[in-house]
């Protein structure tokens, strides 16, 4: 048992993939993390936070649309670091036409709903 942050997502608009993995692969540069692609036909973002899980946001079509479920264990690395694989999940749901998101940092649960829009827009009361 450790600190673990699940989530799930679900976008129906397949155009939305390649501009999502673009911000997070700015975002999570920005925050100093490794950014992979597991190959270039697939919708796969790997990134890799200091001193935790690898995050595997790995989209596979589904049947209402491209769902990516996983987890990432923050235990071993600093309070910062939890907090920016939490933001990096957030700016995610901006992406999503849903998204559930469990904390067991703070113990806080949530199923979400992001714009859906394949613009992309991130909510303006939202700090990246």
């Amino acid at each position: 048992m450790g600190v673990t942050i699940h989530y799930r997502f679900l976008v129906r608009h397949p155009e939305v993939l390649e501009r999502m993995q673009g911000w997070l692969a700015t975002l999570a540069g920005e925050f100093g993390m490794e950014v992979r692609e597991r190959n270039s036909e697939e919708h796969s973002l790997l990134i890799d936070p200091p001193q935790c899980e690898t995050l595997d946001l790995t989209f596979k079509p589904g049947p209402v649309g491209w769902v990516c479920s996983g987890s990432c264990k923050t235990q071993f690395s600093d309070w910062r670091t939890h907090v920016r694989v939490a933001e990096l999940l957030r700016v995610l749901v901006a992406f999503c036409s849903r998204a559930e998101v469990y904390d067991e940092g703070t113990t806080r649960r949530g199923t979400l709903t992001g714009s859906g829009d394949p613009s992309g827009r991130i909510p303006s009361s939202w700090s990246v």
